[in-house]
């Protein structure tokens, strides 16, 4: 929760400073995330779940953005047998994203983009057997890359639609993680 409130704060910071020059924006997606966990020996296994994203940006040159913000790829649950007794385990992967992007109209009101740049990825895992608990974090800059397309219903509102591609480590385990999803952007 610390780390949406930074984000936002960031977010909000950068953007104050562009009142005199309106070319700004602040969106937020939800969807589906999806880590690739490796499922082989689990009673059972679950690697999509709900994702998210804020997200704040500032034009640098025509149709060219920086953008900072917050995404959650969702995260991963599994249970396995460990000398007859379950243990579930969950890993999670968020974290602080900063990139450009570049945003192509198409149409009257239409519009895509192309977004890349480095997400500073926290990869949370955690595991329960028997009323005991224990969790463990790695934290790594990884590459992040993005598509996604939009509708402009007037000047300030669009609605949109992304795909967001990276990948989280944990202890030298690399997995690649997703997240489609659908949002409202606004302008200023």
């Amino acid at each position: 929760m610390k780390k949406i409130a930074l984000a936002l704060a960031a977010v909000a910071g950068c953007l104050l400073s562009t009142a005199g020059h309106a070319a700004g924006y602040v969106g937020g997606n939800v969807g589906a995330g999806h880590i690739e966990a490796d499922c082989s020996g689990t009673e059972s296994c679950k690697n999509s779940t709900t994702s998210y994203k804020l997200v704040g940006g500032y034009e640098l040159t025509n149709n060219l953005y920086a953008e900072l913000g917050y995404i959650d790829f969702g995260k991963a649950r599994a249970t396995v047998n460990v000398l007859g007794q379950s243990v579930k385990t969950t890993a999670r992967a968020s974290g602080l994203m900063l990139g450009l992007a570049y945003q192509v109209p198409f149409g009257e009101n239409w519009f895509g983009n192309v977004r890349l740049g480095a997400v500073n990825m926290d990869a949370k895992i955690s595991a329960s057997a028997g009323g005991v608990s224990s969790s463990d974090s790695d934290t790594n800059v990884k590459a992040y890359f993005g598509l996604g397309v939009g509708y402009a219903f007037n000047k300030n509102w669009k609605i949109v639609g992304d795909a967001d591609f990276s990948r989280a480590e944990y202890q030298d385990d690399d997995a690649s993680v997703r997240s489609l999803s659908v949002g409202v952007r606004y302008d200023f």
